[in-house]
């Protein structure tokens, strides 16, 4: 199955266009993009935020199944430095442990490095049915001390 391949571009989700057509592919940069930044900026995904949790999570939806992004919140949230780099994988690799869990990826490989003031760069390498896969992404690290 093909889903149209989506991106995180300033505030909000995009779908990618290729001359007019929307760009169509496996689904696993759609899934990683919403895991990490899927959601409701204002949750921070801890109980007592539910009231401002996306409003997609409660259509009778599995819990497991609902977009907040512990790696969103860490972005926005905490300074961009280099001694936050460990939480904010950590956070990565929580939001993406759906995907082992569900059988979608064999396995992933995180790389992530602050790329300039209040920018961070993250590699993910996932691999899936012996092929590896690499998704990078550049985002803003807004967060403040």
């Amino acid at each position: 199955m093909s889903d149209p391949d989506l991106t995180i571009e300033g505030n909000g989700g995009e779908l990618i266009l290729n001359g007019g057509d929307l760009l169509v592919g496996n689904g696993l940069l759609t899934a990683t993009v919403l895991s990490l930044w899927g959601g409701n900026l204002e949750d921070d995904g801890l109980p007592g935020s539910d009231s401002v949790q996306f409003w997609g999570n409660n259509i009778g939806q599995d819990p497991n199944e609902s977009l907040r992004s512990e790696t969103q919140r860490l972005l926005t949230s905490i300074p961009a430095t280099s001694s936050n780099l460990l939480r904010v994988q950590d956070a990565i690799v929580r939001d993406l442990s759906w995907m082992i869990d569900e059988e979608i990826v064999k396995e992933y490989e995180i790389e992530i490095a602050l790329t300039g003031v209040k920018r961070i760069g993250i590699t993910i390498n996932f691999t899936v049915n012996g092929e590896t896969y690499e998704l990078q992404f550049t985002r803003e690290w807004t967060g403040q001390v």
